[in-house]
């Protein structure tokens, strides 16, 4: 959810899209409040393990039956979709073919690039062993 969140914060920041520029604006707006409100829930329960136990106990909270959240990952994410729109941003209104093209090319280097990536870990993974 956060690469989608990413990738609709930079293609919504396109003013020559055949939308008014308030809408795209708001859409952007609630996007980027989605993301925000659900790195805050993420964080949550790290923030109440630093309150003291008197303090938990007030509130009838265990934070043992808290969800643990990797915002890592959600961050991680996020940049993702952020890279993968800015080489779409400026062919947005160029016509489908001149885009699809580019999405096609943009799409096929992030897939060589998680792939490259994940042959690396494996490599190192296995030479740690």
């Amino acid at each position: 959810m956060f690469g989608i969140a990413g990738i609709l914060i930079v293609l919504l920041s396109n003013r020559n899209l055949r939308v008014p520029w308030e809408e795209l604006r708001s859409l952007r707006r609630q996007v980027i409040f989605f993301a925000a409100a659900n790195l805050v829930i993420g964080m949550a329960p790290e923030m109440l393990g630093m309150a003291s136990p008197g303090q938990l106990k007030m509130v009838h909270l265990d934070l043992n039956m808290l969800p643990r959240i990797d915002n890592t990952a959600h961050v991680g994410g996020f940049l993702s979709g952020l890279a993968l729109g800015l080489p779409l941003l400026p062919r947005m209104t160029s016509g489908r073919a001149s885009y699809r093209a580019r999405q096609r090319v943009t799409f096929a280097l992030a897939t060589l690039l998680i792939c490259l990536f994940g042959y690396a870990l494996s490599s190192f993974a296995h030479g740690r062993s």
